[in-house]
């Protein structure tokens, strides 16, 4: 086994996280001001009710993070000269190492390798790593194998606090047992929301002379629907080269993957896939509402004029950002992520950002979904009992240390002034984030014969209507979530 290191060079695979030449700011105590050891007096200035005379004895708190994931664990010092969000996350370990005496280092492998490393280990009880940061669909491999505890018996740990995400929590729990969590010590999570982008050129050019308001305006007056999004779009298209058919070489209303993106509009007018009931987790699919969005999309997609759908491919991905880059796209649908590509840092139009549409404007909120990979801790079985105040107390204070440092030097500094454009964007960013959804189906979906994949699969077939194929997969998706949750019952 290779050994693990403290100074690991922390590769993250989005340019959104590249922060280098960020002033610092002073935001809640950041980064900019804190010198890592807490204040002159000897207190700290964060939200946690740790005792403050935890000493762990130079405990070893080890991680293990797939490389490429939006995460920062544990850089080394090397690493954080220009880099503000690195630098904030040395000096938050830094800090977290002295008040509670232990020891954070951080070995990634490769993200493919990560379960077949922690399961090899933990089936070895092997006594190699503590907390294992999970992202994408691989965490359905983990509580049911028995590789994580439960981690509300871990002492120290405090969900209710805010610098935890309460509702993602509570949503994948299974019978009041939390076997990941996440939070301000994974801050990035923000970048995984989905969002609509409004590229300004085209909107000022061809929706203004017809639109008296803004999109803000639209937005705030909640008057942002479906409906509302479907009118715009046909005002925003238009055949540029004249050869009577729309192709790469013209401007569209809407550039949308038929993929993640659909499960986004799904959730977003309020459908759910799952709900908790006394007898367990029941699936809501199927439901009159959930019909008629699911031909909506369908029209959306293959009978209104001015749509070009995309594929889930990496090259469907690249020709929609590209497109919209080049004014080619009034709306496109993406993750908070793409603020940070090449391709729309260097666009000479400014891009706005609003959330996807409600059902309708009776519907009270706009709601914001994760892409289903969201990041999340989890404790390994193989941390002796006697070791779990440490692992507890470190995650607790990493979280909420990261809520005044680590977080604010991302969401407020990089997302709102480097990459998300305007004040009036950055406040739809707020709107945003203040509504995300979760249910329990909708992240263990992957494990349930990719239930959350229904409704995308059965648009990219042109299928008009989903009854069909809901009707002929319903005893295999309720027989899969069996299976799942028997498996979650015999966990002690």
């Amino acid at each position: 086994m290779q050994p693990i290191t403290k100074k690991i060079l922390c590769v993250l695979l989005l340019p959104v996280l590249l922060l280098a030449g960020i002033a610092c700011t002073g935001n809640r105590g950041g980064a900019g001001e804190s010198s890592g050891t807490g204040n002159a007096d000897g207190s700290y200035p964060y939200g946690d009710d740790l005792p403050k005379d935890l000493n762990f004895g130079k405990t070893e708190i080890r991680f293990i993070t797939p490389p490429n994931a939006i995460n920062s664990i544990d850089v080394g010092e090397e690493d954080n000269q220009s880099d503000t969000v690195n630098a904030a996350i040395w000096r938050r370990n830094r800090e977290i190492e002295e008040r509670l005496n232990v020891l954070i280092t951080d070995r990634k492998i490769n993200y493919t390798q990560l379960s077949a490393q922690v399961g090899d280990s933990v089936m070895s009880q092997g006594d190699d790593y503590e907390v294992a940061l999970i992202c994408g669909s691989i965490h359905i491999a983990f509580a049911p194998n028995g590789w994580v505890i439960d981690m509300s018996r871990v002492n120290h740990l405090d969900f209710s606090k805010e610098y935890w995400g309460t509702r993602l929590i509570d949503a994948i729990s299974y019978n009041g047992k939390k076997y990941y969590a996440t939070g301000d010590l994974t801050p990035f999570y923000i970048a995984d929301l989905f969002v609509m982008y409004v590229n300004e050129t085209v909107w000022v050019d061809n929706i203004s002379p017809k639109e008296s308001k803004s999109v803000f305006q639209i937005v705030n007056d909640g008057e942002w629907t479906f409906e509302k999004m479907k009118s715009l779009i046909a005002n925003g298209h238009k055949d540029l080269d004249g050869n009577g058919y729309m192709d790469n070489n013209d401007r569209y209303g809407l550039l949308c993957q038929i993929g993640g993106p659909v499960d986004a509009f799904m959730l977003s007018q309020g459908i759910k896939y799952s709900k908790k009931t006394e007898e367990g987790i029941e699936i809501t699919l199927g439901t009159t509402k959930y019909i008629d969005i699911y031909e909506k999309l369908y029209d959306l997609f293959y009978a209104t004029e001015g749509v070009k759908s995309l594929r889930p491919e990496e090259s469907d991905d690249i020709l929609g950002r590209k497109l919209f880059a080049d004014d080619q796209g009034l709306f496109y649908v993406d993750r908070v992520v793409a603020t940070g590509l090449d391709v729309f840092r260097n666009m000479k139009s400014t891009y706005n950002i609003v959330p996807l549409p409600k059902y309708s404007e009776k519907q009270k909120n706009y709601i914001t979904s994760h892409y289903n990979g969201a990041q999340m801790v989890g404790i390994l079985s193989t941390v002796p009992a006697g070791r779990y105040d440490a692992v507890g107390a470190t995650l607790e204070l990493m979280s909420s240390v990261s809520h005044e440092t680590v977080y604010p030097q991302y969401y407020e500094v990089a997302l709102k002034r480097k990459y998300i454009q305007g004040d009036e964007s950055a406040e739809m960013l707020d709107l945003i984030r203040k509504n995300i959804t979760n249910d329990f189906l909708y992240i263990w979906g992957n494990a349930v014969n990719n239930i959350t994949g229904l409704t995308w699969i059965s648009l990219q077939a042109k299928e008009a209507s989903i009854s069909s194929r809901l009707s002929a997969n319903m005893e295999s998706y309720n027989q899969a979530l069996a299976t799942l949750t028997e498996k979650l019952d015999a966990l002690k």
